[in-house]
């Protein structure tokens, strides 16, 4: 039962959080204290990594190509369409 749970939430609920524009657009992509997931095919399903971003790196065409992401043992850098947006942060 957990499989095919985790198979249709990888399929079915997983791409809807994360757009694929291929850069051509801007998006509302990863900002500074969003909650994101870090997907990662080498690391269990259930064990992949959730943190918050602390710091998104952008190119010249506006676009956020990677970002910092704090989890609880350690900050990694990971591209943007490796870090899947959880929740946005809310606006002041």
């Amino acid at each position: 039962m957990a499989d095919i749970f985790w198979r249709r939430w990888l399929k079915e609920y997983l791409p809807t959080l994360q757009e694929r524009a291929k850069w051509t657009k801007a998006c509302c992509c990863l900002a500074t204290g969003n909650l994101a997931v870090i997907a990662d095919n080498n690391i269990h399903r259930g064990k992949w990594p959730l943190g918050r971003v602390t710091e998104v790196f952008m190119r010249k065409d506006g676009n956020v190509r990677s970002a910092k992401v704090k989890t609880a043992p350690t900050i990694l850098t990971k591209a943007n369409n490796q870090t899947v947006l959880l929740r946005r942060r809310k606006l002041k």
